[in-house]
């Protein structure tokens, strides 16, 4: 649980240094600010998100996060802005990350793949901007938009995903804008 402004920055190789959440979240957020740098993070708490985000800015920079039951990352609740870059994302059993009741923040230059449901889930009035992210090889959709949800995708690719690149389901919020859509689309 991070508490109070705090940097955790892994020194040496990532896949060397884990964190392995077997109770909870690997990471919850519970502050205004904080960073998480070059680490592998494992949940294995059933029904948890390995990184939880209900407040504040975290900054997840070139980190591995796996699930084996909930989600990877959940950015959820109104103010809510992580940045998440350059990190790989998978494995999950239900999406990557799912964005949900107002959080948005910014998702750059992921690897998104692997997972059981979206690998982007967006719902209830979330609204991230995503850009040049691959999101591939999931069992469900790519990147998937509906209850309201929203939000800027530029520059991603979907492929080899069992669903659809982008889907749109019912009352999708106006202010979702995708640019490139040739590359959002299978």
């Amino acid at each position: 649980m991070l508490a109070k402004q705090v940097e955790l920055v892994g020194d040496g190789p990532r896949d060397q240094i884990v964190l392995i959440g077997q109770q909870d979240s690997c990471v919850r957020m519970i502050t205004n600010m904080a960073l998480v740098h070059n680490l592998t993070i494992r949940g294995q708490a059933r029904m948890r998100a390995t990184v939880d985000v209900p407040q504040g800015q975290l900054v997840m920079d070139e980190c591995t996060i796996t699930s084996e039951t909930g989600v990877c990352i959940h950015i959820h609740n109104q103010n809510t802005r992580p940045i998440v870059q350059r990190c790989i994302i998978r494995g999950s059993q239900q999406a990557g990350i799912f964005i949900s009741d107002q959080g948005g923040g910014s998702i750059e230059d992921c690897d998104i793949f692997a997972n059981a449901t979206a690998g982007i889930g967006v719902t209830t009035r979330g609204a991230p901007v995503v850009r040049g992210c691959k999101i591939h090889d999931g069992e469900g959709n790519g990147i998937s938009v509906s209850e309201q949800g929203a939000g800027t995708f530029e520059d991603c690719e979907t492929f080899g995903n069992q669903g659809r690149g982008l889907y749109m389901g019912r009352e999708v919020y106006p202010g979702l804008c995708c640019k490139e859509k040739a590359d959002l689309l299978q």
